[in-house]
């Protein structure tokens, strides 16, 4: 019995010697902060990388778009030059029209064999009304030129 009283001792005083339940709330409150803690840093650290990779895909888009801008710029100002070219053909064309229908219009006041003065007039109006018309979409030609030049960078 001795023994055994020496055993119970021996254990209540191991038990006595452990943490209250105080100590051990504490201790579990602190488990819980550093536990807490421990995720709050895991989610913040996935917030940055989010972040992180936010500013990226906006900066990598802002380059993509940039540079379709410059190639889209490009593909702009060769197709207007190409509009240029075309319509300066169609002035040379033209210009060339002008000087047959000049020649025609010349021959057509200096010979008058075989034909009335009526008809010569005529012939002379609707030569000078050609002409009249081709000078117009001369001038029209040249101002779309001048207008799409204005647009090449």
């Amino acid at each position: 019995m001795k023994n055994q009283l020496l055993y119970f001792f021996v254990v209540l005083f191991i038990v006595s010697c452990g943490p209250s339940a105080q100590e051990k709330a504490a201790i579990e409150n602190e488990v819980i902060q550093k536990m807490k803690a421990k995720e709050d840093s895991v989610a913040a650290a996935k917030n940055a990388a989010d972040a992180v990779k936010n500013a990226q895909k906006q900066h990598d888009d802002s380059i993509a778009n940039s540079v379709a801008k410059v190639y889209q710029s490009k593909e702009n100002s060769e197709r207007t030059q190409n509009e240029v070219n075309s319509l300066l053909k169609l002035l040379i064309e033209c210009d060339g029209q002008l000087a047959v229908l000049k020649d025609r219009q010349k021959q057509d006041g200096e010979f008058h064999i075989g034909r009335t003065t009526q008809e010569r007039e005529n012939t002379l109006k609707n030569d000078q009304l050609r002409i009249d018309n081709l000078k117009m979409r001369m001038i029209n030609i040249n101002a779309q030129i001048q207008k799409l030049r204005s647009t090449i960078k």
